[in-house]
């Protein structure tokens, strides 16, 4: 499978999203992942309209929020090539929505805020395995590490997302030394998806750094 690191806007932790695409478009990176965790819908259209003004980036990866509308999806299809997104399950943030249509491409990730079980993968296309969250399960959480392991077998693993180590300990997404991606090493192959967004808060000229260490460390080819 040919496999695409993307660097990623996120919403949450800066709220320097336009920092992030200007700092995209400086560098001539025509493709990101887009992170929309908890973010209103107010704040989602002005990500939107921003991005419709330096319409040159395209969005494979997004994670989507439990309360957009089906209206938001197609947007996202139709004017920023949205291939795959990704929810937490619904027993942790239920949907406002019916958005059965959009299921098929939508990955459901392992949340660390509960016990990931077959049934949230139901009607989904797959899986979003977050690495920075199963490494954590791996070291302190080994009733969640098994549960992750034994519900995405023989779900198709759709995406990643790909934080450091210590996220889940200090709830902080910036990277602040390199050594904190050394635990890829440990992440199999089959856990891997076609799209592997970077979580993290740093500006997009580290990101391209933390990209190609990504690459190296899981044999991807850039």
């Amino acid at each position: 499978m040919d496999r695409e690191v993307l660097i990623g806007i996120s919403a949450i932790a800066d709220n320097n999203w336009r920092d992030k695409i200007d700092q995209l478009l400086h560098f001539n990176i025509k493709r990101a992942s887009l992170f929309l965790t908890g973010i209103n819908a107010q704040t989602r259209n002005e990500i939107y309209s921003y991005l419709d003004q330096n319409n040159s980036l395209t969005l494979p990866l997004i994670h989507a929020s439990s309360d957009m509308k089906p209206e938001e999806y197609e947007r996202l299809l139709a004017d920023f090539g949205a291939e795959i997104f990704v929810l937490h399950p619904e027993r942790e943030y239920p949907l406002h929505y019916n958005i059965d249509k959009f299921k098929p491409k939508t990955a459901i990730e392992n949340s660390f805020l509960c016990k990931l079980d077959k049934n949230d993968f139901v009607g989904y296309g797959g899986a979003c395995i977050d690495t920075t969250h199963l490494n954590e399960f791996h070291n302190s959480n080994k009733e969640f590490y098994n549960a992750a392991l034994k519900s995405i077998a023989g779900v198709t693993v759709m995406a990643n997302h790909i934080g450091k180590s210590e996220h889940l300990i200090d709830d902080d997404h910036t990277l602040t030394d390199l050594s904190q991606l050394d635990y890829l090493s440990g992440i199999s192959d089959e856990l891997l998806g076609k799209y592997l967004g970077i979580e993290l808060s740093n500006n997009v000229e580290e990101q391209i750094i933390v990209k190609s260490i990504i690459e190296e460390k899981l044999h991807i080819q850039s």
